[in-house]
């Protein structure tokens, strides 16, 4: 009678075991699922950004008009900037 108590706890044991592994391996597939949805959506979001982008170059003529130390902006060119990248977002 004891080894058919023994053997039955073990079969008890090795089920909780596996049943947790497949918990675990369920939410890890959850959490993979997560992942590729949030991946597919920003690739979904790219031609909306190059848009924008599109849409600054084709509405404000981008010159540096004489200020060439590293590429920098003055502050009406950031202003205006900030403006056609607001619009064009709208």
């Amino acid at each position: 009678m004891d080894a058919v108590h023994n053997l039955s706890a073990a079969k008890k044991a090795e089920i909780h075991y596996l049943r947790g592994l497949l918990e675990r391996a369920e939410e890890h597939n959850r959490l993979i699922q997560a992942r590729v949805d949030l991946l597919r959506n920003k690739t979904q979001e790219v031609p909306d950004i190059k848009d924008v982008i599109g849409k600054v170059v084709e509405r404000w003529n981008f010159k540096l008009q004489g200020n060439t130390k590293c590429g920098a902006l003055n502050g009406l060119q950031l202003v205006g900037l900030a403006k056609c990248i607001s619009d064009c977002s709208d």
